[in-house]
């Protein structure tokens, strides 16, 4: 059987596969597909494995990697902001590991799932794909990239394309603090996952940002645990109920996308949650398609 690959990049995830700090990565999820988690650049962090664990909750049955892409941990977060050039590299790296890994499982669905820093590394790893190579979707929670980003490229080399949760509530880490130190993108700027990107309104750009779905903060989703500030976009329920049902999706339009924000997409979606499993409910809403 032949499974889609969805590539999930949470920006907020750790190294490796297969070892015991990864308990989601067996050869049976494997074969089902891949999300990989990016973490933020303090590294590896307990929001890491919240964020695992509300996917897989939210019935994500594939693999579920952290990726720390991080130089020497969570001890050098300001370095990892800046580094630019070294940070373009790992994306590379990783866009060769999950070229690798289409190849060892053909069909199947890449996701990535980039919380904070992470972010730009799903980003720019969707930019290093090969042509004709593409990864089925970005999940961008909290990005710090500046709002005129293009993110034409990205949505590209990705099959259902980009949703990004900003939140104006985020003022110390993406306001003030890309304001100060600056984006990823080494810009000093209030950062899109504060904001929002910039949607082009007219030409060819304007028709490839059709697919970008930027989904603003309410209060209503302090509920499921995110308070709408920068440590609290991982709780593990609202992963599971507004993240995870977007992973599963074979496809995206903006009925599914609101339905997934308020934790209601659950019965559009053809993959099964596990036997007696609950079917959670969040009151979320959703700016909608940001090229409308």
């Amino acid at each position: 059987m032949v499974f889609r690959v969805s590539v999930v990049v949470f920006l907020a995830a750790a190294a490796g596969c297969g070892s015991s700090g990864q308990p989601y990565v067996t050869d049976g999820r494997l074969d089902k597909g891949l999300v990989v988690v990016l973490t933020g650049i303090h590294g590896r962090l307990w929001l890491s494995e919240s964020i695992c664990k509300g996917l897989d909750e939210g019935g994500v049955h594939g693999a579920i990697e952290i990726d720390d892409w991080t130089y020497e941990g969570k001890w050098l977060p300001f370095y990892n902001l800046g580094a630019y050039e070294r940070n373009h590299e790992m994306a590379k790296r990783l866009a060769a590991r999950i070229v690798q890994y289409q190849k060892d499982h053909p069909g199947g669905p890449v996701t990535l799932v980039g919380y904070s820093g992470g972010g730009p590394l799903a980003v720019w790893t969707a930019e290093a794909m090969p042509r004709g190579a593409q990864l089925d979707s970005l999940i961008l929670l909290s990005t710090p990239l500046v709002p005129e980003y293009d993110l034409g490229p990205a949505l590209a080399a990705s099959r259902k394309g980009i949703a990004s949760f900003y939140s104006k509530r985020d003022i110390v880490y993406l306001g003030l603090g890309t304001l100060i130190f600056g984006t990823m993108d080494k810009k000093h700027k209030v950062s899109a996952g504060n904001l929002g990107f910039i949607v082009p309104q007219s030409g060819q750009r304007a028709a490839a940002y059709q697919r970008l779905y930027q989904i603003r903060w309410r209060p209503e989703m302090g509920k499921l645990g995110y308070s709408g500030s920068h440590l609290t976009i991982g709780a593990g329920s609202f992963v599971a109920c507004c993240i995870a049902p977007l992973v599963r999706a074979p496809t995206w339009d903006q009925d599914l996308i609101d339905r997934a924000a308020r934790g209601q997409a659950t019965a559009q979606i053809t993959a099964t949650r596990p036997a007696g499993a609950s079917s959670a409910t969040a009151a979320a809403d959703v700016d909608g398609q940001a090229a409308k």
